[in-house]
């Protein structure tokens, strides 16, 4: 599977952890990140495929490949006490995720469940 894993700031050490506790499944699937949630992933062992910061439209460009059918699950840890300037990118990743019925999961215990299913 492609799956594309994104956290907001603020949220990168949870996204580590998780993908820490997640590894050897994360392992055996393609990853796909924005630029500062790569350097997360990368710095515990796991290949990640980095596209832009989501200042930088990061969001927009893995939003695009879902529309293009080459994502097929999306983990996005959003931090709620933030409110960010591209918030607008991150809106529309949601919503191309329903419109293609995309597996989305926007909180850790989301994310867990949709690897528990996975595995």
């Amino acid at each position: 599977m492609k799956i594309a894993i994104i956290a907001q700031d603020g949220m990168k050490v949870d996204i580590r952890t998780f993908a820490l506790s997640h590894k050897t499944l994360l392992l055996n699937h393609t990853i796909i990140s924005t630029e500062g949630t790569a350097k997360c992933i990368k710095n515990i062992g796991i290949d990640v495929t980095a596209v832009a910061s989501g200042q930088e439209g990061g969001d927009v460009n893995i939003a695009d490949m879902v529309l293009r059918d080459e994502i097929d699950a999306v983990i996005f840890l959003l931090n709620p006490t933030k409110h960010f300037s591209h918030e607008c990118d991150s809106h529309a990743l949601i919503r191309v995720c329903n419109l293609k019925n995309v597996i989305f999961a926007g909180n850790l215990q989301t994310a867990d469940a949709i690897l528990k299913s996975i595995r």
